[in-house]
């Protein structure tokens, strides 16, 4: 059982990872969030990059955290992620930066982190980069960008329920008045 899984984990960091999801999701064991984050902490120490977004998600106050959050080091955490490759820290990355969670509001940083999460065609960035180009509230309204992303959201759907892909035609439908600038040069 988990001395099992504590001894692999001192020579595998996709034990440790596991040993903290275990602890983190109490599927197996009692929920131990400190025993999750040691755990997490270890992997991410050792290249798992989804141990960054589990570890900021906790900072972030999301998973069983008693006391405030942390959002500054949930973002650190995100952009470590991010930058070891984690499409979820990505996403809350760029997620924190255009809302002004864990620093200050940056909406370029925003669509790089993005960027970086829809170019792996994940749903939900794709769904608002699309959301964030066609409305041109937060960017420069760029329709053909926008639109791009929103039908590859639609084709990722997000889930079993398709959601995103749902949500992704309604903004699609409701900017399908707009037409794109044209330059006409005299």
């Amino acid at each position: 059982g988990i001395a099992l899984l504590e001894q692999a984990a001192a020579k595998s960091p996709v034990a440790s990872y596991k040993l903290g999801e275990i602890y983190r999701r109490s599927d197996v064991v009692a929920r131990d969030m400190d025993q999750a984050r040691e755990w997490h902490v270890r992997a991410a120490k050792e290249g798992i990059a989804d141990s960054y977004f589990h570890l900021g998600t906790m900072l972030a106050g999301n998973e069983g955290k008693k006391d405030a959050s942390d959002l500054p080091g949930a973002l650190r955490m995100y952009e470590l992620g991010a930058a070891a490759g984690s499409v979820e820290s990505q996403y809350n990355a760029g997620m924190c930066y255009l809302q002004g969670r864990g620093a200050a509001k940056n909406v370029d940083l925003a669509v790089e982190f993005l960027v970086l999460a829809a170019a792996a065609r994940f749903p939900v960035a794709l769904l608002n980069l699309g959301k964030l180009f066609v409305e041109g509230v937060e960017v420069p309204r760029d329709l053909r960008r926008g639109r791009n992303y929103l039908e590859i959201a639609k084709q990722c759907g997000g889930g079993a329920d398709g959601f995103i892909g749902g949500e992704a035609e309604k903004v699609l439908e409701k900017h399908r008045h707009i037409k794109e600038m044209q330059c006409v040069i005299l």
